[in-house]
């Protein structure tokens, strides 16, 4: 299971200003409804640090001159220190999986698109879900044969 590239690698790629003002604008329209504080606190601590992501140099990695990774940026093991406990690398893998199955299955439930074959399409195609797991859907459908399988 490989995504192109790693939630956090796609956060700074794409700009953490970004972020931080998509997440303002959904949570105005959504209201009490919205789900996602949580993450929200940590965009907006970056935002408010000057760390908006390769753009200006610094994000959740540091860059050197040239744009280039040099590591995770330290403030964040400062700011939020590694827990005694830590989830196997497989829920990890797990919980990413299904956040995104989650949210493939509300646009399927509310028309965003027709059918599962476009749904995962257009996860593998538009925000870059695991191009081998047949998209988001497929992935859960093959999960859940596994499961049931012993």
């Amino acid at each position: 299971m490989r995504f192109p590239v790693g939630p956090i690698q796609l956060v700074d790629e794409t700009s953490i200003d970004l972020g931080a003002k998509i997440a303002r604008a959904t949570k105005a329209a959504m209201g009490k409804d919205y789900p996602d504080d949580a993450v929200d606190e940590v965009i907006f601590w970056m935002e408010e640090n000057g760390r908006l992501g390769r753009k200006s140099k610094a994000g959740f990695f540091d860059y050197d001159e040239k744009g280039k990774r040099t590591g995770y940026w330290q403030g964040l093991k400062e700011k939020y220190p590694y827990s005694k406990k830590q989830p196997s690398l497989q829920d990890v893998q797990h919980r990413l999986m299904f956040v995104q199955v989650l949210e493939a299955a509300r646009a399927l439930e509310e028309g965003g698109f027709v059918g599962l074959r476009a749904g995962d399409v257009g996860a593998i195609f538009g925000w870059g879900f695991v191009p081998l797991s047949g998209g988001p859907l497929g992935w859960f459908v093959i999960f859940g044969t596994a499961l049931a399988s012993g």
